[in-house]
């Protein structure tokens, strides 16, 4: 037992061979330095691999076509903390359950939340239409192969798994920030802005968020990205290209979100994408 080495020890050893973002431990700055410079990558290719790994398209509730990607997770979310939240009880935030739960959500997004601080608004944009250039290649040879055989069914009766909607060529490419997490000071307004713009214009994908903090000033805002207030008003939001967003026990309003019980988001529901100042209402759940 003389050359055993406590894991602590191990993993400082392991962790200088690891290029940043190939691990889930593995995530700051200045291990993506040294292995660049260990290595003699150039920034963009690197960045794009940590980037790539971690842009999520769809889920169970959301179309294939919408591309996620979140500023920080739900545990250090900056309007938890400064109670802009708009739940009476900020522990009861669907992304913090799942973080909670599971563990895994949390230290995914805190690396989304590093990669924002270090990627640039240009960068960012490009590595995300090549990321959606990718799918559309994928589902256009999809179509051509021929389709499977069904499968016989013996006895019994199985479960149906909820099956995800496809990606889907023919269908509006979406961009959305914030499943989790929310914007921490104006500059992430500004670069969000200037992300949308460059998504819409190269590869007319349209950008939408969804946000608490009623404290930034958001008339500056560019067209090209759709601002989801969560229940809060100001004088610094911008006339249009926005709406109200309300978790309510009773939906009343003439706009109801359907996409959390029907999977109907980004693919037949395009409610939050638009602007126009609507008050959008979803039942709790």
């Amino acid at each position: 037992m003389a050359d055993y080495k406590p894991w602590t020890e191990w993993f400082k050893q392991v962790r200088k061979t690891i290029p940043y973002g190939a691990s889930p431990y593995v995530y700051t700055q200045q291990d993506d330095l040294e292995y660049r410079k260990k290595q003699g990558l150039p920034p963009a290719d690197v960045k794009y691999k940590q980037l790539k790994d971690h842009l999520q398209f769809g889920n169970e509730k959301l179309s294939e076509n919408i591309c996620i990607f979140n500023l920080g997770s739900a545990l250090g979310c900056p309007s938890r903390k400064t109670g802009e939240c708009q739940l009476d009880d900020p522990e009861r935030c669907y992304a913090l359950g799942s973080e909670k739960m599971y563990g895994s959500p949390y230290f995914y997004r805190e690396r989304q939340k590093q990669l924002w601080k270090t990627i640039s608004a240009e960068q960012f944009a490009r590595h995300v239409g090549q990321a959606f250039k990718k799918k559309e290649e994928y589902a256009i040879r999809a179509r051509s192969r021929p389709k499977p055989k069904p499968k016989l069914i013996i006895k019994g009766k199985k479960k149906k798994k909820k099956k995800r909607v496809p990606f889907n060529p023919d269908m509006p490419y979406l961009m959305r920030f914030d499943e989790a997490g929310d914007f921490s000071k104006q500059s992430d307004v500004k670069k969000m802005s200037k992300i949308a713009d460059i998504l819409k214009k190269d590869y007319g994908i349209r950008t939408y968020t969804y946000t608490a903090k009623s404290s930034l000033d958001y008339r500056k805002v560019s067209k090209n990205l759709t601002i989801n207030r969560s229940n809060w008003t100001s004088k610094k939001q911008p006339k249009k290209g926005t709406n109200v967003f309300q978790a309510v026990v009773k939906p009343t309003s003439k706009y109801i979100c359907p996409g959390t019980a029907s999977r109907e988001c980004g693919s037949k529901c395009m409610l939050c994408v638009g602007g126009g100042n609507k008050l959008i209402q979803v039942k709790k759940h």
